[in-house]
């Protein structure tokens, strides 16, 4: 093979990590910014617990 052979596998090689690198991080955000939005809405999280335990016995239903 040339020496063109060898540079081009090379840069397609760096590309395609690249591209894999980039949807990766893509979905690594979109999964924590989902986990988030989950965890803002979470009574537990939040520290409503006990608003859900008084809600309980005044036989209200669950916020969320």
């Amino acid at each position: 093979m040339d020496m063109e052979h060898y540079v081009f596998l090379v840069l397609m090689f760096l590309v395609s990590t690249l591209i894999n690198v980039t949807a990766a991080g893509y979905i690594a955000l979109q999964l924590g910014r989902f986990v988030w939005m989950n965890l803002l809405t979470d009574p537990h999280f939040r520290g409503l617990h006990h608003e859900l335990q008084a809600n309980a016995a005044k036989g209200k239903p669950e916020r969320g």
